[in-house]
């Protein structure tokens, strides 16, 4: 089943084991990726509460 979550609600989804299959998780990655391109955080760490926007 896919069901889309806001992005706030992640961590506690990784942390209780429920986003689960490579595919969720490299789709993550990618838009974290690109959302951390985009501020021009490249190589700093990123606070998960901006994540929400």
């Amino acid at each position: 089943m896919i069901e889309w979550v806001p992005l706030d609600r992640v961590l506690a989804l990784v942390a209780g084991n429920e986003l689960l299959g490579s595919g969720s998780l490299v789709g993550l990655l990618y838009l974290l990726a690109q959302r951390s391109k985009a501020s021009g955080s490249e190589g700093e760490a990123v606070d998960p509460a901006s994540l929400a926007d």
